[in-house]
């Protein structure tokens, strides 16, 4: 273990501290209260203050708002409650959507339809075309 560890003690000697030396003239100075002059209590000088007067405040009727009746427990949240664990067997949509189809009205048909292929697509139509494959290749 290196020696610096083993003591700890300082490698550079101590500084010697300042001695503070005070003048035996602020030592020996003590302050004691005192009472004030009675020149300075006089009421002449130093009259009571005059306390601000009441003011009144303008008010209007009470304003009653709904409260709740603390004597009845309180309405669960609607996560808390009862929830099914099944879903309904029959759609619940169907009607609504049956109704917002037929509310519509059909579209009147401005110009021309353009032509349609309706027949089956030919599975040999492009059968002669060829991929062109590079010269190196050949």
């Amino acid at each position: 273990m290196p020696a610096y560890l083993e003591h700890p003690e300082s490698v550079f000697p101590p500084i010697p501290a300042p001695s503070i030396q005070t003048p035996l003239e602020l030592v020996q100075v003590v302050v004691l209260p005192h009472p004030l002059p009675e020149e300075t209590l006089s009421s002449d000088q130093n009259p009571q203050p005059k306390l601000p007067q009441p003011q009144p405040l303008p008010t209007k009727p009470l304003v009653r708002l709904p409260h709740v009746d603390l004597e009845t427990p309180v309405e669960l949240p609607p996560l808390a409650k009862f929830q099914s664990d099944r879903a309904p067997l029959v759609d619940v949509t169907g009607e609504a959507s049956l109704e917002a189809v037929l509310a519509q009205s059909i579209p009147l048909r401005i110009n021309p339809e353009p032509f349609l292929r309706l027949v089956l697509p030919e599975p040999y139509e492009f059968r002669s075309t060829r991929l062109s494959t590079p010269a190196e290749e050949r």
